[in-house]
């Protein structure tokens, strides 16, 4: 999404449409598309007003006089699914859409109260750690690692860096156009692989790309 405009720029654009100075002139002056300029002074001439017409959701919720309802859902269910949680709605069903229980509504609703909740990030994992099989593997799994020979145990690290990775925000004199050359559209990648022991890095290795089932089994 673009950034909007400043409000100083704004009224530059406009102080120099009032003087007399064409809208495509003054677009070209300030670097502003054309169309900003046309929607600007027509705003201006209609309600006078030359700052912007906020943005973004309104205040409020149309959840919130479910407030209670659904800090119910949450001490029940653990945060239901968005989908289940709205269709249990008493009254706003068709008012409301499955995303919003996941988005701000959500999160005014999950915010303080005096049960205590709070809008959090979920710690996510695969569902088949709850399969009874895999959890007593990862319970052996976790129980034998004191035994294991810090001496012998080798990780496999590995970090990367590409030519897109290049800064796009920089600084420059006010008024100017800040330029800089990346090569745009020819990325190059280079990865960095190592194993890590206790007694520090052992076979390292730069790869010209990203890596692959080849390159790691090599």
């Amino acid at each position: 999404m673009a950034r909007a405009y400043s409000h100083d720029r704004r009224v530059r654009v406009l102080d120099a449409v009032g003087a007399g100075l064409s809208r495509r002139a003054a677009a070209l002056r300030y670097r502003v598309g054309i169309a900003t300029v046309i929607r600007w002074a027509a705003h201006a001439t209609r309600t006078g007003e030359t700052r912007a017409q906020r943005q973004g959701r309104p205040p409020g919720s149309k959840l919130d006089e479910h407030e209670a309802f659904l800090f119910a859902l949450i001490v029940e269910k653990d945060e239901p699914k968005d989908r289940a949680a709205t269709s249990r709605l008493p009254r706003c069903r068709s008012a409301c859409v499955p995303s919003a229980s996941s988005r701000s509504d959500w999160a005014r609703c999950g915010g303080s109260s005096p049960a205590g909740q709070s809008r959090g990030k979920k710690s996510a994992h695969a569902t088949e750690q709850d399969r009874p099989d895999v959890a007593q593997a990862r319970e052996a799994w976790f129980a034998a690692q004191p035994d294991l020979d810090p001496e012998r145990l080798i990780f496999i690290a590995e970090t990367g860096l590409s030519t897109r990775m290049a800064h796009l925000r920089g600084r420059c004199a006010r008024g100017q156009r800040l330029r800089s050359g990346i090569p745009h559209g020819h990325w190059l990648t280079t990865t960095f692989v190592a194993g890590l022991r206790l007694s520090g890095m052992s076979a390292p290795m730069v790869l010209d790309g990203p890596m692959t089932r080849d390159w790691f089994l090599a």
